[in-house]
């Protein structure tokens, strides 16, 4: 009953409260250099690792974090491995977000190293959102119950694993085409990272995932999702239906 009042609540006054942050965000611009006292705390990079994602091919992964309360930030990024450029990619990190970024499915085994360009910042006024990290929790509460692992033997593929688990959306938010990244840990150490989108995601929806990797000898204990949804970007919402 509390989801349903909380739904409600929303259709009637939290979107049209969504929507005049979001014309107050597009305001904003990336001021930071002509007010440098200002200026947010730059990304940090936590760790980077190459792991394996398949028959012959690797994963180069890396561990973000935005320290910053209320800044959003976008930038393009890419790794260097084995000497080589990966092909460059565009992404953002929310306020206080940590998460990982990756490119999937390359052939070298080589150290990685990530590189950042084009960052730009958004500052989230605190007139609007005084809490972004409550804020961008309530539209990310996501939930993972009833994990399990299998180690599938075929002879088309030796190790084809499954990872299954249920996935809720505990938000009264309704999504458009959302992306998560799904860590793999094994004892609390990354081993693994699969890409998920969803073709949508609505309040209360509950789906059953079914996901496989072809990684020999793979162990896996446990899995994290990683949202990859800009919550301050209206384009990831599916607006309420009109009466």
């Amino acid at each position: 009953m509390f989801s349903l009042w909380k739904l409600g609540d929303y259709l009637i006054f939290g979107y049209a409260a969504d929507q005049r942050l979001h014309q107050n965000l597009s305001r904003f611009s990336n001021y930071t250099l002509s007010q440098p006292h200002f200026a947010p705390a730059p990304v940090s990079i936590v760790s980077t690792q190459i792991l394996p994602g398949g028959k012959d091919k690797y994963d180069a992964v890396a561990e973000i974090i935005n320290p910053n309360d209320h800044w959003l930030v976008k930038f393009n990024y890419y790794f260097i491995v084995g000497g080589a450029r990966t092909q460059t990619q565009t992404t953002f990190l929310l306020p206080n977000e940590d998460r990982l970024v990756g490119t999937l499915g390359l052939t070298d085994a080589q150290e990685a190293t990530l590189i950042l360009e084009n960052i730009t910042w958004t500052r989230i006024s605190a007139h609007t959102v005084p809490n972004p990290k409550t804020w961008q929790a309530d539209r990310l509460n996501f939930e993972v119950t009833d994990f399990g692992f299998n180690a599938l033997q075929t002879t088309e593929s030796p190790n084809a694993h499954a990872i299954t688990f249920t996935f809720t959306n505990n938000s009264p938010f309704n999504y458009v085409n959302p992306k998560f990244y799904v860590g793999l840990y094994s004892q609390d150490s990354l081993v693994g990272v699969l890409p998920l989108q969803l073709p949508s995601f609505n309040s209360l929806e509950v789906k059953k995932i079914d996901l496989r990797s072809f990684v020999s000898s793979l162990s896996v204990d446990s899995v994290k999702v990683f949202p990859m949804i800009n919550v301050y970007d209206p384009a990831v919402y599916l607006p309420p239906a009109a009466k």
